[in-house]
C-alpha cells in the first residue's frame, strides 16, 4: 500500500510564518467532548473517546501509539479499540484518508489550482457569501434540508427521509455538535439562504474536514470549490494547522477522491492497531457459524 515516507506516520515540522490560532489541545478537546456529552476517558496517558458501542479511539485520531504503550480502561471498551501506528510492520489494519500533507499546504493557493479549478472558485466567491455560523438555531431547518438533498443526490450516509422522520435526534447531534468549542463551522450563503455548510477542527496540527454538506440547486454556483479553497485558505495561516485530512479514500466515489485531488490532497494508507476483545471475537465467531433453516433431514 502507498503511503508517505515508506509507510511511517508524517512527523511534523515547525510552525513557520503564522498567525491565527483556532486548534485545540487534545486534553482541551477532549474536555470539550465530554461537556458536549461524549463519553472520554484519561487511561495510559492518553484520551480516548468512544465511537461506537464499546469500541473506543483516541480523541486525538492520529495520535501514534506503540501497541502494548497505552490502552483505554476496560469498562468502556468491552469489545474493543484502535489507534494509529508509527511503524506499518504493527498494523493489522490500513485506513485510506484524503491528506493534504504539510509541504502542500504551505505552497497552497490560488495559482497553484489548474485553470478549471481557478474559475471555479472565482464563481463560488463571485456569486456566494462564505462566512462563519455563528448561530446553528436560525439554520437548523435549512441544513436539514441541505442534508435531505445531498443524501438524495449521493446515496451516502443517512436515507434522505432520515431528516424529516428523525429531525429531533438529528437536531439534538447537531446542537451537541455545535456546541464544541474550537470548531471551525463555515456556511455558504445565497444572498440570505444557507445553501451549505462544512464544519472542521484542528487538534496537534491537524485539520479535520468533519463534515461537508451541500444543496444540490446551488452545485452549480460551485458551493464545494468555494468551501474547500476558503477552509484550506484558514488551515494554511492557522498557527496550530500544518495538514489537512479531508475524509476517507473511497473505492466506490471515484469522481469525490478526483475532486480532493484538484486541491492538492492525496491517498494516505494509516497504519492502525485493533484489537478485538474477546466478547467482539464471539460475536464474529457466531456470525461465521452456518445457518440452518430449522427443517430435519
Amino acid at each position: 500500500m502507498a503511503t508517505e515516507n515508506g509507510g511511517l506516520v508524517p512527523q511534523l515540522g515547525e510552525t513557520k510564518g503564522k498567525e491565527q490560532a483556532i486548534g485545540c489541545s487534545e486534553h482541551e478537546i477532549a474536555h470539550s467532548l465530554a461537556s458536549a456529552g461524549y463519553k472520554v476517558h484519561l487511561s495510559q496517558g492518553v484520551w480516548w473517546q468512544q465511537t461506537g458501542p464499546s469500541f473506543v479511539k483516541p480523541v486525538n485520531p492520529m495520535k501514534a501509539i506503540e501497541p502494548g504503550e497505552a490502552f483505554p480502561a476496560y469498562f468502556g471498551s468491552l469489545l474493543g479499540y484502535s489507534h494509529v501506528v508509527a511503524d506499518p510492520n504493527q498494523a493489522n489494519w490500513f485506513r485510506s484518508v484524503m491528506l493534504l500533507n504539510e509541504e502542500n499546504l504551505s505552497d497552497f493557493g490560488f495559482g497553484k489550482l489548474n485553470r478549471g479549478k481557478r474559475s471555479s472558485v472565482r464563481k463560488a466567491l463571485r456569486n456566494l457569501v462564505i462566512q462563519d455560523i455563528t448561530e446553528l438555531e436560525p439554520h437548523l431547518e435549512l441544513m436539514a434540508e441541505i442534508c435531505t438533498s445531498q443524501a438524495s443526490r449521493n446515496a451516502h450516509g443517512q436515507p434522505p427521509e432520515y431528516y424529516v422522520k428523525h429531525y429531533p435526534r438529528w437536531a439534538a447531534f447537531m446542537r451537541r455538535e455545535f456546541s464544541i468549542p474550537g470548531r471551525i463551522w463555515l456556511g455558504a450563503f445565497l444572498e440570505t439562504r444557507l445553501v451549505g455548510y462544512y464544519y472542521a477542527y484542528v487538534i496537534d496540527g491537524t485539520m479535520y474536514i468533519s463534515a461537508a454538506k451541500s444543496h444540490t440547486a446551488a452545485l452549480n454556483m460551485r458551493l464545494n470549490e468555494g468551501m474547500v479553497f476558503t477552509l484550506l485558505e484558514r488551515g494554511q495561516a492557522d498557527a496550530n494547522c500544518r495538514r489537512v485530512i479531508f475524509g476517507d479514500w473511497s473505492d466506490d466515489a471515484p469522481s469525490l477522491n478526483k475532486f480532493k485531488e484538484s486541491f492538492g490532497f492525496r491517498r494516505w494508507d494509516v497504519p492502525v492497531f485493533r484489537r478485538l476483545r474477546w466478547p467482539a471475537r464471539l460475536v464474529l465467531l457466531w456470525r461465521s457459524l452456518p445457518r440452518h433453516s430449522g427443517v430435519n433431514r
